[in-house]
């Protein structure tokens, strides 16, 4: 089952949130929020490898970088 495509932008941003309807299919860790300048980096990871696949049909974790800029 794909249930979401992971092609993800860079945007200014304080946090790094996931949306309600995707909690029961992927987890989000690591550097979800910050207040400096910078690139943080998450992970994205399907809740369960077995049944489901991203949108590239693979089920690797997803490294995301997003960035608070200026």
């Amino acid at each position: 089952k794909k249930i979401m495509n992971t092609s993800f932008s860079n945007f200014p941003s304080c946090s790094f949130i996931l949306a309600e309807e995707y909690a029961d299919y992927i987890t989000i860790s690591g550097q979800t929020s910050g207040t400096e300048k910078g690139t943080y980096t998450v992970t994205v990871s399907l809740a369960d490898k077995e049944n489901m696949t991203w949108a590239d049909d693979t089920t690797e974790d997803k490294t995301v970088q997003w960035i608070i800029a200026d």
